[in-house]
């Protein structure tokens, strides 16, 4: 879900380096409540940038061109200490190390140039006090190649032996002092940071609060289904039953749920209008458990194995865990018997929610209104067609719509 539900929500980068970047951060939840305020802290003070910032792309090759020129070993050919004279003398003599060093000089000028002026030379670290170390050593770094006055001088043809030397001079204190790497790592992480608080002021995300005891969301919607219907839900019980037709959109509201509990736990924005939870040690999702071929368990027993992983770090912490049509892998006497089992076992860690949907219908009459709450995603048949408002709902349904979706495929008749 990382890769495909996830990390394009946030994905404005313009390289790959960043987009790494990008990945491992949202890959890693935060330790702690406090760790999540400062980067939310963070990202707000940075999304008073995203006005500059907005639009900012460049192509990536050329990036590759510059970072692949700095990062090479020092050449053969020291310039530091060369007078203007000798130089001249040099160049006239080895063309073929000349030229590719020229080239390379020039594709800094002409790459970072555009950057700095429309971008970086706008900003100054005093501003944003939490990146301003690594603001500073940004434009320090890119100031020292004059790019303004050399930018003009290559497009204007008067790139001149003493300007292209002493920017040969400058690469090669660079490479010495192998400053490069630090520029771009800080670098990098501004672009990746730079790339969330974007996402997020043009996605119009909220970020959420932190409340012991409170799960609340308020219009939670999934960002990458179009036109998704946004649903909100306010509970103070531990176990949540979601139900629901087959189409009711019971998988992409537990999705979202899911999804905001994530972000909120690597200190981003969700997408919802408002949402208070407290902190959890562990989250985990259980949906789609695909049979386990190579070491032999069926698809039941991954839920089971699932169901098992979830319980034990409940048992020591606390946790948010999602099961989306639990026990779907087994016959149907069973599956009741474990559900009223898993149910009734999960209330008794009352630090930890659990949401779960189910299609067992009989639960119905099992279910402990006082410890568990149930809610539902409306269905209607009008005239023997289902229709979907995709709404949530507090409540149970038992609204059954296979028959009718089985007919209207006419497969009665081609079994006949």
């Amino acid at each position: 879900m990382l890769e495909k539900d996830i990390l394009p929500l946030f994905d404005l980068t313009n390289n790959k380096l960043a987009r790494e970047s990008l990945l491992n951060l949202l890959s890693e939840p935060l330790i702690s409540q406090q760790s999540i305020i400062e980067r939310q802290n963070l990202l707000l003070e940075l999304k008073t940038l995203t006005p500059i910032f907005k639009g900012y792309n460049y192509p990536p090759y050329p990036f590759y061109e510059c970072c692949n020129f700095l990062e090479q070993t020092k050449y053969k050919t020291s310039f530091s200490e060369k007078s203007l004279f000798q130089f001249k003398l040099w160049k006239r003599s080895n063309r073929e190390i000349y030229n590719p060093l020229y080239s390379g000089i020039s594709n800094i000028i002409v790459f970072f140039f555009p950057l700095y002026d429309k971008y970086y030379a706008r900003i100054s670290g005093e501003q944003y006090p939490s990146f301003k170390k690594t603001i500073h050593i940004i434009k320090n770094f890119l100031e020292r190649f004059d790019l303004a006055e050399n930018n003009y001088a290559i497009r204007s043809g008067t790139f001149t032996d003493k300007k292209i030397l002493r920017i040969l001079q400058v690469v090669d204190t660079i490479k010495t002092e192998k400053t490069f790497a630090h520029f771009l790592d800080n670098f990098i992480l501004f672009e990746t940071y730079i790339s969330i608080a974007c996402a997020i002021e043009k996605n119009k995300f909220t970020f959420p609060e932190f409340s012991e005891n409170i799960f609340s969301v308020d219009e939670v919607y999934h960002p990458a289904v179009r036109n998704c219907v946004s649903n909100s839900l306010s509970t103070n019980k531990n176990v949540i039953l979601i139900t629901g037709s087959n189409m009711s959109g019971k998988s992409t509201f537990l999705r979202s749920v899911w999804l905001c509990v994530y972000l909120a736990h690597v200190g981003l924005a969700v997408p919802a209008l408002g949402f208070t939870l407290q902190f959890f040690d562990k989250i985990f999702i259980s949906i789609d458990h695909p049979d386990d071929i190579d070491n032999g368990l069926s698809h039941f027993m991954t839920e089971i194995k699932a169901l098992k992983m979830v319980v034990e770090a409940a048992a020591t912490g606390r946790c948010f865990a999602v099961f989306d049509e639990l026990f779907k892998g087994t016959n149907m006497e069973d599956a009741l018997w474990v559900s009223n089992k898993t149910i009734n076992g999960l209330k008794k860690f009352s630090n930890s929610y659990f949401f779960i949907s189910t299609h067992l219908h009989a639960l119905d009459e099992d279910i402990d209104r006082n410890t568990v709450d149930d809610f539902f995603l409306e269905s209607i048949v009008v005239e023997n067609t289902p229709k979907f408002t995709y709404q949530l709902k507090r409540g149970w349904s038992n609204v059954k719509i296979g028959k009718i979706l089985f007919e209207q495929e006419g497969l009665i008749k081609l079994l006949e």
